[in-house]
């Protein structure tokens, strides 16, 4: 089931390492460790659990990079699976894009669940992943980067 996704396009000289910020955050946390940043910009897997700090349950989670460059046009994807910590049988998925070239760089993000037993019935709330407020908080925090025109709904309705 889809619950989330986004598109969002930025510029300028700090742009490439606000995404990766972002994302190198956001993964420590779902992980339980983090990764060096040339460990983000490599294809490669990745085991990790993390504690519910309400439930005290461990979370599993799994981490697939994929990477394509070639000098100037790099392209990046991170699909993030993990366990939900309330629902047996489902699992959830998040898969995030970066394609950076030169200070222009596209970011897309879905999330989804998968339900792999027939005892799941309990509905899923659908929400902004927290590495979309990191990108966009440090997009914002930022002198040398900004969103391009085209980008909307950026400001959270009150």
């Amino acid at each position: 089931m889809l619950v989330y996704e986004n598109y969002l396009t930025f510029q300028g000289n700090d742009a490439e390492s606000i995404a990766f910020k972002a994302v190198g955050v956001w993964l420590k946390e779902q992980l339980g460790f983090g990764l060096h940043p040339q460990q983000l910009k490599q294809s490669g897997k990745f085991n990790g659990s993390r504690t519910n700090h309400k439930t005290h349950k461990e979370v599993n989670s799994w981490l697939k990079i994929y990477a394509a460059t070639d000098g100037v046009l790099q392209i990046f994807s991170w699909i993030l699976k993990n366990e939900d910590e309330n629902t047996f049988g489902r699992q959830w998925v998040t898969e995030l894009g970066l394609k950076c070239n030169g200070s222009y760089i596209e970011f897309s993000c879905v999330v989804r669940t998968e339900e792999n037993s027939t005892l799941v019935t309990t509905a899923v709330a659908a929400s902004q992943p927290r590495v979309i407020r990191y990108l966009t908080r440090n997009v914002e925090n930022s002198s040398k980067t900004s969103f391009t025109p085209q980008v909307e709904g950026i400001e959270e309705k009150k």
